[in-house]
């Protein structure tokens, strides 16, 4: 193993290349903070928000995150911004879900969508 410093926070590598870090719950924490990042990466989101951003958000209630209706989730105020400390807020998935279908949210289509068939073979179905 090689001890390493990363940000101030020292970290252990294995040889699988896994960090670990000091608590499970700061790498429970930089897991989800990678996903999310990637998510937005994903759907053309901006996301400027650091990880120590995303843990101030997140405070205690971290422990509360899931997938379930009742359990929380970070959110946009303003779905046309990007993923930024002054436009995020956490509240219940539930609520979250609610708002999303009012405002008739959309994802982004790619240019070509995966499920579309094409005009070559068409004629074959």
């Amino acid at each position: 193993m090689i001890n390493m410093f990363i940000g101030g926070i020292m970290a252990r590598r294995t040889r699988q290349g896994v960090l670990n870090y000091s608590s499970k719950l700061e790498s429970t924490q930089r897991l989800h903070f990678s996903r999310h990042r990637s998510q937005a990466k994903y759907r053309g989101e901006p996301y400027t928000l650091t990880f120590e951003q995303y843990c101030s958000v997140w405070g205690n209630l971290f422990k509360f995150k899931g997938r379930n209706s009742s359990n929380l989730c970070m959110s946009r105020k303003d779905t046309s911004l990007g993923w930024c400390i002054d436009n995020v807020h956490i509240l219940e998935r539930s609520e979250h879900i609610s708002q999303t279908k009012s405002k008739n949210f959309k994802h982004r289509q790619t240019a070509l969508d995966p499920w579309e068939i094409p005009d070559e073979i068409k004629h074959r179905l």
